[in-house]
């Protein structure tokens, strides 16, 4: 694995092999890179060229809005100037993905990017707001939050560029892989499924995968392992 190289707001490594095909991995809440080693091979293996991003966890708890766009800019500007780069080593194919968290730059970032093509969204928030106001693994950003004096209503009007259920139109000219998970207790699934409807009614061009079983964790960490998946969509 190459050095993890440490930025203002973020970290990022690349993993990188003889390949024309390159995926931009961003990582769940509260998660290091290190964790995803197991993922990262995988899709080296799989022929696949890794860049993989993970944030500081003071971000999420201090839970300041400026500072979350902040980041959000830094990593689409990394991201970009990286795919100059890469092209000039005959990279050919860019794909995205996003676990959790990671979900929402990874959205976004395939919105912006024209070539970025499909982008794997592995339990993703629903409405964004409501996530974070509700979700166990966000409590001390929402006391955060309440602390600023901002309701749930108030975040979803600062949050709105980042929500995927209000951004679904973005993806329109792009191919999702779209998992979630029924007994997911970190993202509620009746909060999330709503993103499901929100492609749909977009008329989003997407692969849907339905977990009826696992939670947030167990079902993400399978979802990474099935790499015959990954690679069937993103050569799709």
């Amino acid at each position: 694995m190459s050095n993890i190289i440490q930025q203002k707001n973020f970290r990022v490594q690349e993993r990188l092999v003889d390949s024309d095909k390159v995926v931009f991995v961003f990582t769940g809440m509260l998660t290091k890179i290190w964790q995803y080693k197991p993922f990262i091979k995988r899709l080296n293996k799989a022929g696949y060229s890794v860049i993989i991003y993970d944030y500081p966890s003071r971000i999420v708890h201090d839970a300041n809005i400026n500072e979350w766009y902040q980041l959000i800019e830094s990593l689409m500007k990394d991201v970009q100037n990286r795919i100059i780069n890469l092209k000039e080593m005959n990279a050919k194919h860019f794909y995205a993905y996003g676990y959790s968290m990671g979900t929402i730059i990874a959205q976004k970032l395939t919105q912006i990017t024209t070539e970025i093509t499909h982008v794997i969204l592995n339990l993703p928030y629903g409405d964004l707001a409501k996530n974070i106001w509700t979700s166990p693994r966000t409590r001390r950003a929402r006391k955060s939050l309440k602390k600023q004096g901002i309701t749930m209503e108030q975040l979803r009007q600062k949050v709105t560029d980042l929500d995927p259920i209000v951004n679904a139109k973005g993806l329109r000219d792009k191919k999702v892989l779209l998992h979630q998970s029924r007994r997911d207790r970190i993202l509620y699934y009746p909060i999330t499924k709503e993103t499901k409807l929100a492609f749909e009614k977009a008329k989003v061009d997407m692969f849907y995968d339905e977990n009826k079983f696992l939670g947030h964790l167990s079902g993400g960490a399978k979802n990474m392992l099935s790499v015959k998946k990954i690679r069937t969509f993103y050569d799709s």
